[in-house]
């Protein structure tokens, strides 16, 4: 894994803040703490410069938040940190990639609570073999992390990933499937099921987020 240093980001955010006018900024990394002392010194080069007057919001894993590197980002003016959580299961996220467990993503959202950012998760559904129970833990999950915003989508396959061979397997799938499909997206449920699944799901995650509105 390699980043753009300290010295090109500001460079960057110099030339985006005063020479074009942006006044929010969205970095779209989603491992944005992985090296957290990088972030901090960012964080501490914004803060220092008086005249990059921005705000900004980032996507991180909850298991790369810490309270220090935190605060300094609410200084330097991040107002949200999107979390990739995926699912309430710990099985169904370990069969996603993300291997976290509830205890680590509920101190990660209370973290970022506490330094006055807006905590905001990304989660999946429509999963094949995802049961009620499942859906439920995520509801349970949302409920005692208390995000401030949650965006739900359906289970979506892309070429390499064990999941996409899973199902390519049982379907028959050819192996030139992605040269032939032309669909918008390759979900792993029929369409109108993972819709009606993900709508349900947000109505009532959403019911629940209204209450956890930031207060500081």
């Amino acid at each position: 894994m390699s980043f753009h240093s300290v010295d090109w980001i500001i460079n960057e955010l110099n030339f985006r803040v005063k020479k074009i006018g942006c006044k929010y900024i969205s970095f779209r990394d989603e491992s944005f703490t992985a090296d957290s002392s990088r972030i901090r010194s960012l964080c501490q080069a914004i803060i220092k410069d008086k005249s990059l007057n921005f705000t900004f919001d980032c996507q991180c894993r909850a298991d790369q938040i810490d309270e220090e590197t935190t605060n300094l980002m609410a200084e330097a003016g991040c107002k949200t940190i999107q979390l990739g959580i995926e699912h309430g299961s710990e099985n169904l996220r370990k069969l996603l990639g993300k291997p976290c467990d509830d205890e680590t993503i509920i101190k990660a959202t209370q973290t970022i609570r506490k330094a006055g950012i807006e905590p905001s998760w990304y989660l999946i559904s429509a999963i094949p073999d995802e049961t009620k129970a499942d859906r439920l833990k995520t509801r349970q999950l949302v409920k005692n992390a208390q995000p401030t915003d949650v965006l739900i989508a359906p289970l979506s396959l892309y070429p390499g990933t064990a999941l996409f061979t899973k199902i390519a397997r049982q379907k028959k799938w050819k192996d030139d499937f992605w040269f032939t499909n032309q669909s918008d997206w390759v979900l792993a449920m029929p369409e109108e099921e993972a819709k009606a699944i993900v709508e349900k799901e947000t109505k009532a995650i959403n019911g629940m987020t209204k209450n956890f509105a930031l207060t500081k």
